[in-house]
């Protein structure tokens, strides 16, 4: 650049080149530095705006490799997160097998059987109770467990069951 406007600053002094105006070699000279000064200028922006982009791209990039690095994390606490729940879906449906099988074993149980909240209300009764006490689930249901020791059904019924109870803890 240096030796361009030396050579330039020679040719328009001795009105050569495509600086040469008139017959002035001041106004020449004026043109010529005009010119420089514009490509200067024009050159600092330029190299500006590279340095900006450069600076942007590498932001960019590190945005970009901390956004990866955020995915795989999240990622991963997903999957552990999937693990779990998949082994809960696994239990649930282990514990509504047994739910069922139990439901079938009081359903068909030859033995009488009733389930109660825990305000001792009647809430199911097997096919079975009813057959020995003759009062159908629509009857019984929803009554308070008392009211088999008030129906007649004998003491020895309804102790043996608070005994029962008892016993389990329950």
């Amino acid at each position: 650049v240096a030796l361009v406007s030396v050579i330039a600053t020679f040719a328009t002094a001795h009105r050569l080149g495509p600086f040469a105006f008139g017959n002035d070699p001041n106004a020449s000279l004026m043109l010529m530095e005009l010119y420089f000064g514009v490509m200067t200028i024009s050159s600092l922006l330029g190299g500006a705006v590279v340095a900006q982009r450069n600076r942007a791209q590498r932001e960019l990039e590190a945005a970009h490799r901390e956004l990866e690095e955020r995915v795989v994390q999240r990622t991963q606490e997903l999957r552990h997160v999937n693990a779990d729940l998949e082994l809960e879906i696994a239990e649930r449906r282990r514990t509504e097998a047994r739910l069922h099988l139990l439901a079938r074993a009081f359903e068909h149980s030859g033995e009488p059987a009733l389930i109660t909240d825990a305000s001792m209300h009647i809430i199911s009764v097997n096919p079975a109770f009813s057959a020995v006490t003759g009062y159908s689930a629509a009857e019984i249901n929803g009554r308070d467990l008392n009211l088999l020791a008030a129906l007649g059904q004998g003491k020895g019924l309804y102790e043996q069951l608070l005994t029962r109870l008892g016993q389990a803890g329950e």
